[in-house]
C-alpha cells in the first residue's frame, strides 16, 4: 500500500481565519472611523490628525481587498493579523498621550488596545507566545504614552486606563488559554491514535509506504523487509521507484507522480492495480499495489 502526502510548502490558509481576519480589518477600519469623528464633535481642538485615521483606515481595507484577489498561506495571516493590531496600537495611544489621555481618550486608546489584544492573542501558538505577545502590544502602548507625554492627566483617569489595559490582558489572555488548552488535548488525543496507528501499521504482513508527491518515501513500515528485501531505513528519504520498480516501469510512474505534483490532481493514484515489483536482490516479484491519499 501507497500513501501520498504532500510536501512541506506553505500551508493555505483556511477560511475560518481568512473570515476571522477580515472581521478584525472591517472592525478596525468602522472604529477607526467613529473615533475620529466622536473625538471632532466631543472637542474639535483634539489633536486627532484626519490623514492618520485614513491612513489606518485605507491599510485595513487594501489589506480587506487582498483576502480575495491573491491566495493567502497561514503566514500572511499571522502577519496581518499580529501586525496591524500593533501599529494601530501604538499609533492610538500616541494620539490619546498628545490629548492628555483625559476621560473619552482614555476610553478610546482603552478600547484599541483590548481589540488589539484580542486580535493578536488569536496567532500565538503556546503560552508562552501569547504572554510575549500580549507584554509586547502593551510595551508598545507605553512607550507610545510616554512619547507623546501624556500630562494633566486626572489621576483617577490614569489608574482607570491602567486598569483597562490589566483587564484587556486578562480577557485576551484568558480566552486564548482557554483555546490553547482545547488544542494541547486535541494534540494529545491525535498523538495517541498516531501511536495506535503505527503499532498496526509495524504489525501488519503489507508492506506500506508514505510518499509525497514527488515520489520520496518518507515512511515504511517493518514488512517492506520481508516483501522486498529493504529495510526501512534503506528507502526513506529515497525515490520509490528506484527501489520497488523496475526499470521499464519508472518512467510512466515519474510522469503520473510530476503530472500530480503539477496539478495536485491525486485521484490518478487512487485505486488499486496488479504490479511487478523489484526486490533488493533484483528479483521480480508480482504485487497488488494499492494507493491511498
Amino acid at each position: 500500500m501507497l500513501r501520498l502526502l504532500s510536501s512541506d510548502a506553505p500551508r493555505p490558509a483556511s477560511t475560518a481565519a481568512l473570515r476571522a481576519l477580515r472581521w478584525m480589518l472591517v472592525t478596525a477600519s468602522v472604529v477607526n472611523a467613529v473615533l475620529w469623528a466622536g473625538y471632532n464633535a466631543i472637542n474639535p481642538a483634539y489633536v486627532d490628525p484626519f490623514w492618520v485615521r485614513a491612513l489606518l483606515v485605507v491599510g485595513a481595507l487594501v489589506l480587506l481587498g487582498a483576502t480575495w484577489v491573491r491566495r493567502w498561506t497561514v503566514r500572511d495571516i499571522v502577519t496581518v493579523g499580529v501586525g496591524y493590531p500593533f501599529i494601530l496600537s501604538a499609533v492610538v495611544a500616541y494620539l490619546g498621550a498628545r490629548n492628555g489621555l483625559d476621560g473619552p481618550w482614555a476610553f478610546g486608546v482603552s478600547v484599541s488596545l483590548l481589540g488589539a489584544g484580542l486580535s493578536v492573542s488569536l496567532y500565538a501558538p503556546t503560552e508562552r507566545a501569547l504572554g510575549w505577545l500580549l507584554a509586547a502590544i502593551m510595551l508598545t502602548a507605553a512607550v507610545a504614552v510616554v512619547a507623546g507625554r501624556a500630562t494633566g492627566s486626572h489621576p483617577l483617569v490614569m489608574m482607570t486606563f491602567a486598569a483597562t489595559l490589566a483587564a484587556s490582558c486578562y480577557i485576551a489572555g484568558s480566552s486564548r488559554l482557554a483555546v490553547l488548552a482545547r488544542h494541547r488535548r486535541s494534540r494529545d488525543a491525535v498523538a495517541e491514535s498516531e501511536a495506535q496507528l503505527r503499532a498496526v501499521l509495524d504489525a501488519t504482513p503489507d508492506a506500506i509506504l508514505t510518499v509525497d508527491e514527488h515520489d520520496v518515501v518518507l515512511d515504511a513500515n517493518p514488512a517492506v523487509a520481508d516483501i522486498f528485501g529493504y529495510a526501512p531505513d534503506e528507502v526513506v528519504g529515497q525515490r520509490l521507484a528506484d527501489h520497488i520498480l523496475p526499470n521499464r516501469f519508472r518512467g510512466e510512474h515519474l510522469a503520473t507522480m510530476r503530472h500530480v505534483a503539477e496539478t495536485g490532481e491525486v485521484g490518478l493514484l487512487v485505486g488499486s492495480l496488479l504490479a511487478t515489483g523489484l526486490a533488493a536482490d533484483g528479483t521480480e516479484i508480482p504485487v497488488e499495489m494499492t494507493f491511498r491519499p
